[in-house]
């Protein structure tokens, strides 16, 4: 979210961090999602820098079990699952109870996305071995 000054000799329309659009007059600053190449705008900050990812967790399989992920239900719009070694996972929003689940034998290297839109307090995965993911939580 950098924050810029209009050091231009005209007004700019600019997005703030609501995204609301306003009218940047000469000499004023404003803080913004948004990356801007005006002419005349200088860039006083390049922090906070702006990044979509929540959370990232990594989830480790001993052998076959059930391990569980929380989620950001406020926040979090989607959700990517990668298999990086080793088993087959399953993956079921809320609990195993909630069949059929997203997937049903995620592999090695393999990635899942799913959109939960705030429908979500955890993912549940079950392993069928030893293995690992990562969870990977979205704002979008």
């Amino acid at each position: 979210m950098p924050i810029y000054r209009n050091d231009n000799n005209a007004p700019y329309l600019m997005r703030d961090t609501s995204g609301n659009t306003r009218t940047v007059v000469p000499g004023e600053s404003i803080q913004s999602l948004r990356i801007y190449d005006y002419p005349g705008l200088t860039l006083l900050s390049e922090t906070p820098y702006y990044n979509p990812v929540l959370s990232l967790d990594e989830v480790s399989f001993a052998k076959a079990e059930k391990q569980e992920v929380a989620v950001n239900v406020s926040e979090t719009r989607k959700i990517l699952v990668y298999n990086v070694t080793g088993c087959e996972v399953s993956v079921y929003l809320q609990s195993i109870a909630n069949a059929p689940g997203l997937h049903s034998a995620l592999g090695s290297g393999d990635t899942l996305e799913v959109d939960v839109d705030h429908n979500a307090s955890k993912v549940v995965l079950v392993s069928n071995g030893a293995g690992s993911c990562l969870v990977k939580q979205m704002k979008e």
